[in-house]
Formats: structure tokens, C-alpha cells, sequence
């Protein structure tokens, strides 16, 4: 096991989840403008961007085609679908945590136009960054519907 990697993922989780919590099915379909995604799209790309960190660094590497990814995020999807989707992201994100071991989590990623051939490791810290990024995305959709947003970082 990679106690660093495993200390990564367990927190952006609990983070995320915190801050999802309050969200109800009358949200899912809620964007601040026409051109942005959804609550439930939101959380549907966290959830497919924690896969693709996944297979960057421990399987098939970076997919590239962000126009056939668009296209998925684009779907109409259902609150409850999101979480699912996302439960389960993150479930196969803590596998990998769990399951990798030191030397697999500092051997370099294969060559790559994202992360360069860093330390696998990076994947998860990048990972963070994302879900850290539309956490914020996601409160402040939450204050746009007069909702007054958790702390993230409350149990």
C-alpha cells in the first residue's frame, strides 16, 4: 500500500462529499448560465476526470479525445446517476491507492503532454486540484440557489 497515496484521496473525498451533501434532486438540473454545466454534470465530470487520472497513471494513460469526453459530459444525467458515478470513481481511485506500492507510485508515468514523466504520484495530487476546483464551482452554484454552502472541511 501507498499510505501517501491513499492520504490523498481519502480527504478530497470527504471534502467533496461535505460539500454535495446539501444538494437535492430539484438541483440536479440547475446552471448558473446556459453554457455551463449542470449540478448533476458537474459532479458526472469530477467522477469521469477521477477515472481519467486513474488510467493516466495506472492503466491505458492520458485519453486525449476531449471532444468525444465533451460529448459525454454534455448528456443529460440525473442527481442521483452523478453520485453513483462518482461513489464509484472514487472507489476505483482508492483501489489503485491502496493496492499500489511505493515503487509503482515513484516509477515515471510514460510520456505524456499533461503531467510530463513525473512521479505517478502526481496523479493523485492533480486529482485534488480538480475536485478542488469545482468543489468551489459547486458552492457557489450552491449560494446562487440561497443555499448557504457547508466548510468543506467539517466532518
Amino acid at each position: 500500500m501507498a499510505p501517501q497515496a491513499v492520504a490523498t484521496v481519502q480527504p478530497q473525498r470527504q471534502f467533496l462529499m461535505n460539500v454535495l451533501k446539501d444538494f437535492k434532486e430539484e438541483h440536479e438540473n440547475f446552471k448558473p448560465t446556459d453554457d455551463m454545466m449542470t449540478v448533476a454534470q458537474q459532479i458526472r465530470h469530477i467522477a469521469r476526470v477521477t477515472d481519467w487520472f486513474r488510467e493516466a497513471g495506472f492503466g491505458a494513460g492520458f485519453n486525449m479525445d476531449f471532444e468525444a469526453e465533451m460529448a459525454e459530459m454534455v448528456k443529460p444525467v440525473t442527481l442521483a446517476q452523478a453520485m453513483a458515478e462518482l461513489n464509484e470513481a472514487f472507489d476505483r481511485f482508492m483501489e489503485v491507492a491502496e493496492k499500489a506500492t511505493e515503487a509503482e507510485i515513484f516509477a515515471p508515468l510514460p510520456p505524456n503532454p499533461i503531467l510530463g514523466e513525473a512521479p505517478r504520484i502526481v496523479i493523485f495530487s492533480a486529482n485534488a486540484d480538480h475536485v478542488a476546483h469545482h468543489r468551489g464551482a459547486l458552492t457557489v452554484y450552491q449560494r446562487l440557489l440561497g443555499m448557504t454552502p457547508r466548510m468543506a472541511y467539517d466532518g
